[in-house]
């Protein structure tokens, strides 16, 4: 099972990795970041997502992550979304 972290959560990851996530077998969305610390807490509870991390170092860092996703948008066009994977133990 490969455990997820999005950076950036937000409207991109609720209306297409979230449900992608909910149908996969050998993965996980485990934990989000997101500037808004307020609206990441709600994200978290509404869709389960177990971690919660206050700066995008700590996701990226954590035993509890196996590979994130960034999403960045320019000009209401996608700029860059990049998976980096770790050891998966």
């Amino acid at each position: 099972m490969v455990r997820y972290g999005i950076l950036g959560f937000g409207h991109h990851a609720i209306k297409r990795l979230v449900p992608g996530f909910a149908g996969a077998e050998n993965a996980q969305l485990a934990g989000l970041w997101r500037r808004n610390q307020e609206k990441a807490k709600a994200n978290a509870a509404e869709f389960s997502i177990p971690h919660l991390f206050e700066t995008p170092e700590a996701l990226c860092a954590s035993p509890e992550i196996d590979a994130v996703f960034r999403y960045v948008c320019g000009g209401g066009a996608l700029a860059a979304a990049e998976s980096v994977t770790g050891p998966l133990d």
